[in-house]
């Protein structure tokens, strides 16, 4: 064996087998570890089981000497259906991303949350954030290599474990109630005895009120005017309120309990997810309890509900910062939001509508006013300290965020008082637990507040510019809550603790009375004795059952009134036709996957039309795209379009895979389509799933935890294939290194890229930067290892550092995640790394690789103590700019660059814009734009706002043009035509498939081509009905957007403001060519092009006369100083100039410089002062004095 066999020796840097020791469990690397822990009840079983947990995991962690305690997370109360709503996890999770946190306990899979989506997410985040889980149940520890499909069945299991709870819930109420047996829940006007044979028994006195409720509706009174009225007995709310709402009467009157009929599944409700419908008998169970009013006065009252009840399109729900922070002082009570118009917000007390309170009603824009009154009371805005003020606040409310160890001290001491036996003492205590419990949540919802707050405050260069910036969303991060009197007279709670108040002090607030139950119910005392009467004759009448199927049972309310409570339901309808459409992808473009794609076209273009409950609405294909992501599947992307447009109703897929190989995308796409208005639903065939049924999240969390795995698994197979061949000194590349050729698995080297890598050792060693020899390569235009013109310095460094270069191989040095998507990252011990010494002949000596390293890594060294890029001091980036300006000689795009300015006091940045070719002349070696010019970012601003101004007078042109450009973009008459026949060719050759594939499956021959034609056929036509629709969803998309862009440039012109629009700008233009002499040419939206005579040379000219304006005016206000008059008077005597600049120096900042150029020399001009020379001793002494006084 020579020499280099004999060096040609493997060894591998780590192991995945020591993988575990770098665990946190096992580990003795010094971490930060939490808890979290979770119960979804308030019962005291579930209470002490969250006790025991904390004292669990906070002795488990301090007996570990390597682990730091970094606190118990709690969420009590809290059901696991929704993470979102977990304040506590979203906190430790915040804390994660934030490195204070490395590691987490918890009990079992289904403490993190319930949602299988959502758990696999929440993993995913804490692994990016170098953050593991522990799963003490489970045993899954994700901080070192984890089997993600073994998490996806645990995290699958505990959400079909509380969805299953829920069915058998349901499941066990509706068999009841098949057999007369309703689940009775507390009912006004009735009491439950259980037991007694009677479940249902009327309680006298609220039954009074009930059957008085009736007969004042049936005399004409509304809702309001009822619970006017009851607000004026003293009658308490069935939730012993002293107010009855308006709504609470409403369903009162709407319950068939009081006729004596319960309904059982009226509305069924999934226990996990919202958007999942399920399906429920609805179970009428007549005579189940004693009735209140009759069936006749009933009936009566549902046709006048019928008539009062109103339709309205629901809108997007908005959220006001204040919402839920606002309190009335008369009654305690939250202000509610609600809507007098489509435009218009207010805020009222709940108690108004029944004016029951005196709270007037605020509207959304008064509320803001006065949140800045109170706001400027607190802070004194006359002074540029006020932002710092402010900016004190938020941070110091920010950095109070250690509240799990003040709650460890809090359960210590509720357990000390337990163990102590006084009551009254622990209850003293859990109440200010509680009370602490929710000033967190406070605390924890207002921190997003804060945080914009913040961002705002550091970006604002004056008090004057937070003044005119000041909104709801911002105030909202300084006001905890505010207590409303009037509109003039109110109280703001600051989140510091500290209180504003204004208009005077609160009155001290009236206390509820107290009345007498015996007094209150008098006018009732009638109705009393004909209700219970009534009732003991109702309980001996026989139960009645019927049971309604889901979606073939009548609305209750019609039912109510038409069948006269016995009578025959008329014969349901059949039910329409379902438009379904198929989707099918194939991975790559080989003819073999793309005839299994003209298969599948065929088969569901077949089996669609064959099933008469369904509608054909098209296939929707991606051909040669990777499932695993939904990124760049414009067939998928339309197919959900057309979803939420209503075209699609029902979707086929071949599997699971098909739509996706990742869990998480499955799992958002069908509750996304099951969430629509009009909800969608997908058929996955291979595997038998349908999302309409209730256990088809566990079975898609199931599968498609397989479908992902698979797809991991055949790449980890692959990729252990070329390890093995690593391990052996094998090394086969698709593209060779730069220098060598790869060949028969012998790598040769390549002399002529050869002598460039040697070259670039040289220049290093000769001191040359990295920079200077890509600048250098690209110059001589020597091809890069990718054949292009212009050499990286990345590249350089590449080549510089490559141990390639001297005969070794490092294996592996790079690798594919898969929890981000697939990206590639350096291998930092995520997989084995084989380093091969001598595996090829060295183009560079080890020696000289050796010395180059070292002067790499002293580079590196200095680099990394230069001081950071510090943020943006005086003018800020405007982002608006970036990627909308264009170079009018060489086409590149304009690009950004910062200066800084510095004197003795003061430092500042400003920003340049200019040519790519011209600024990063690296990347542009062999064609810099020299050209060009580069010019101040306050120009292109400038510049376009007196484009406004010459533009919004010719609105009415702009809008004319715009109109006419989106004409030509929608479909004409033609158009409509071409579309209409190509519907009809689609439709005959859809049937022509249809026979086809019928005819060839039951005869002997098959003629495949016919199939294959047809098939071919119906995708072309496809495609150009696509092509028409797109123009249509364009040509309604440029409408919209036609008329944001008007409303946005009306409110510009209302608003007249001084600051850049960039929201206006970014939905205007689309294009800037920039010229040299500063002249911009803009293409505006919809294909409209506009210009302005303005140049830069006139902008730096009038920036000239406003410096030197400035400059003249601050110089007379210098001279009106006081100090200059006291001067003045100090030398009526003569004095030294070194006397006269001490002087002033104790009243103003001066240099000696500034004295002799802004304050004797104005002087002497003006005559106000003299100089003198007074010779004597051989020396020339200088004295100054006032030029009326002589010396």
């Amino acid at each position: 064996m020579d020499q280099f066999e004999q060096g040609k020796w493997i060894r591998t840097v780590w192991d995945p087998l020591k993988e575990q020791e770098q665990s946190p469990l096992v580990g003795d690397q010094k971490v930060k570890v939490a808890a979290y822990c979770r119960v979804s009840s308030g019962s005291d079983a579930q209470i002490n089981s969250l006790m025991n947990q904390v004292h669990y995991f906070t002795h488990y962690i301090r007996e570990r000497e390597h682990w730091q305690f970094a606190g118990v997370y709690i969420d009590q109360s809290v059901s696991g259906k929704d993470a979102m709503k977990q304040q506590g996890l979203q906190r430790l999770i915040r804390h994660a991303k934030e490195k204070r946190i490395d590691f987490i306990l918890i009990k079992s899979v289904s403490r993190l949350t319930r949602n299988a989506e959502q758990v696999i997410q929440i993993v995913k985040e804490l692994k990016e954030a170098g953050v593991g889980i522990y799963f003490e149940q489970q045993q899954i520890d994700t901080s070192v290599r984890y089997n993600e499909f073994l998490l996806s069945t645990y995290a699958a299991l505990g959400q079909e474990t509380i969805e299953h709870m829920g069915q058998a819930i349901r499941w066990g109420k509706e068999k009841k109630a098949k057999k007369g047996q309703a689940h009775l829940v507390p009912k006004y006007g009735y009491t439950i005895q259980k037991g007694s044979g009677k479940p249902y028994q009327i309680q006298p006195e609220e039954a009074a009120v009930v059957k008085q409720i009736f007969d004042w509706f049936e005399e004409g009174k509304g809702f309001t005017a009822i619970s006017r009225e009851l607000k004026q007995l003293g009658i308490p709310s069935p939730t012993g309120k002293e107010t009855w709402h308006p709504s609470s009467v409403r369903r009162l009157l709407g319950s068939s309990t009081y006729s004596g009929t319960i309904i059982s599944g009226k509305d069924p409700q999934p226990y996990m997810f919202s958007n999942m419908k399920e399906e429920q008998d609805l179970v009428i169970i007549e005579n189940a309890c004693p009735a209140i009013v009759s069936k006749e006065q009933f009936q009566r009252v549902q046709v006048r509900l019928s008539k009062k009840e109103t339709t309205y399109t629901k809108g997007k729900r908005t959220v006001h910062p204040f919402q839920g922070r606002l309190l009335c002082h008369h009654c305690d009570a939250t202000l509610n939001r609600y809507k007098p118009n489509p435009r218009t917000c207010k805020f009222k007390c709940y108690d108004q509508s029944v004016s029951a309170c005196g709270t007037p009603s605020l509207s959304e824009s008064q509320i803001t006013e006065m949140m800045k009154e109170a706001f400027y009371k607190r802070f004194d805005f006359t002074k540029e300290k006020a932002i710092r003020a402010l900016s004190l606040i938020l941070k110091r409310i920010n950095a109070q965020d250690h509240f799990e160890f003040h709650r460890l001290q809090w359960i210590n001491e509720i357990e000390m008082k337990r163990e102590k036996g006084n009551a009254k003492d622990v209850k003293k205590i859990e109440g200010a637990y509680r009370d602490f419990e929710a000033h967190i949540q406070e605390i924890e919802q207002d921190r997003p507040f804060r945080l914009q707050a913040l961002a705002w405050l550091n970006e604002c260069d004056s008090i004057k510019e937070v003044d005119e910036q000041l909104t709801a969303e911002r105030l909202r991060a300084w006001v905890l809550r505010v207590r409303i009197v009037t509109r003039d007279h109110y109280e703001v709670t600051w989140i510091d603790g500290k209180r504003t108040t204004i208009g005077g002090r609160l009155p001290a607030r009236k206390k509820a009375k107290t009345t007498n139950r015996k007094e209150v119910m008098k006018p009732f005392k009638g109705l009393e004795r004909d209700v219970h009467s009534k009732g003991d004759e109702q309980m001996e009448v026989k139960r009645d059952v019927q049971v309604i199927e889901p979606k073939r049972g009548r609305d209750l309310l019609d039912y109510i009134q038409t069948t006269a409570w016995n009578a025959p339901s008329e014969k349901v309808a059949q039910d329409e036709q379902v438009a379904t459409a198929a989707y099918c992808r194939v991975s790559t473009e080989k003819e073999s996957q793309l005839g299994s794609l003209d298969q599948q076209v065929a088969f569901y273009t077949y089996s669609i039309m064959k099933n008469p409950a369904y509608s054909f609405a098209g296939i929707y294909v991606d051909e040669g795209i990777s499932g695993r992501t939904t990124e760049n599947r414009p067939g998928l992307n339309r197919l959900i379009k057309d979803c939420e447009s209503g075209l699609v109703k029902r979707i086929v897929c071949k599997s699971l895979s098909r739509l996706s190989r990742n869990i998480v995308d499955v799992l958002e796409i069908t509750r996304h389509l099951a969430s629509l208005p009009d909800p969608v639903y997908i058929y996955f065939e291979r595997e038998g799933i349908h999302t309409e049924t209730s256990d088809s999240e566990f079975m898609l969390s199931i599968f498609g935890g397989i479908a992902e795995e698979e797809s991991r698994n055949s790449g980890h197979m692959i990729a252990w294939g070329m390890r093995n061949q690593a391990r052996q000194g094998n090394i086969k590349r698709r593209v060779p290194n730069y220098g060598y050729d790869s060949g028969d698995h012998d790598w040769h080297i390549r002399p002529e890229e050869a002598e460039v890598v040697r070259r670039i050792y040289q220049e290093i060693e000769n001191g040359l930067s990295t920079r200077a020899i890509a600048m250098l390569l690209s110059e001589l235009r020597i091809p890069t290892p990718n054949g292009r013109d212009v050499w990286n310095v990345n590249t350089i460094r590449e080549i510089a550092s490559s141990p390639i270069y001297k005969g070794d191989y490092v294996y592996q040095k790079y690798v594919t995640d898969y929890n981000q998507g697939r990206r590639v990252r350096k291998n930092e011990g995520d997989q084995d790394q084989i380093y091969i010494e001598f595996h090829h002949d060295p183009i560079i000596d080890r020696d000289t690789w050796e010395r180059v390293q070292v002067v790499l890594q002293d580079r590196h060294v200095r680099h990394n103590e230069r001081k950071k890029r510090e943020p943006d001091i005086g003018e800020k980036r405007n982002s608006a700019l970036e990627h909308k300006m264009y170079c009018s000689i060489c086409g590149k795009l304009y690009k950004r660059k910062r200066d800084v300015y510095e004197s003795h006091r003061t430092k500042y940045h400003r920003h340049y814009w200019g040519c790519d070719a011209n600024i990063h002349q690296i990347k542009h070696v062999n064609a810099v734009c020299r050209n060009s010019r580069t010019m101040q970012q306050r120009y292109y601003e400038e510049h376009f706002m007196d484009f406004l101004q010459r533009f919004i007078p010719q609105m009415k042109t702009f809008k004319k043009q715009a109109e006419d450009t989106i004409r030509k973009i929608d479909l004409n008459d033609k158009d409509i035509e071409r579309e209409r026949k190509i519907r009809l060719e689609i439709d005959r050759w859809n049937h022509a498939l249809y026979e086809a594939v019928d005819e060839q499956l039951h005869e002997k021959g098959k003629d495949a081509a016919k199939v294959e034609q047809l098939t071919t056929g119906l995708t072309v036509r496809y495609d150009q009905l696509r092509q028409l629709d797109e123009r249509r969803l364009q040509a309604k998309e440029e409408r919209r957007n036609l008329k944001r862009l008007l409303k946005l440039l009306n409110g510009y012109l209302d608003d007249r403001s001084e600051a850049f629009p960039q929201t206006l700008y970014e939905a205007l233009i689309e294009k800037v060519t920039v010229y040299p002499d500063g002249a911009l040419h803009y293409h505006l939206v919809f294909g409209i092009e506009w210009s302005t005579p303005k140049r830069y040379q006139d902008y730096l000219d009038a920036s000239s006369k406003r410096v030197k304006h400035t400059y003249k005016r601050k110089r007379e206000q210098l001279l009106q100083d006081p100090a200059i008059d006291e001067m003045l008077g100090y030398c009526e005597q003569p004095r030294t100039r070194k006397d006269l600049l001490a002087f002033l120096e104790q009243r103003l900042p001066l240099s000696q410089y500034r004295f002799d150029e802004r304050i004797f020399a104005p002087l002497e001009q003006q005559g106000k002062m003299k100089r003198y020379t007074i010779k004597g001793q051989g020396r020339t002494l200088y004295y100054e004095a006032v030029k009326r006084k002589n010396p």
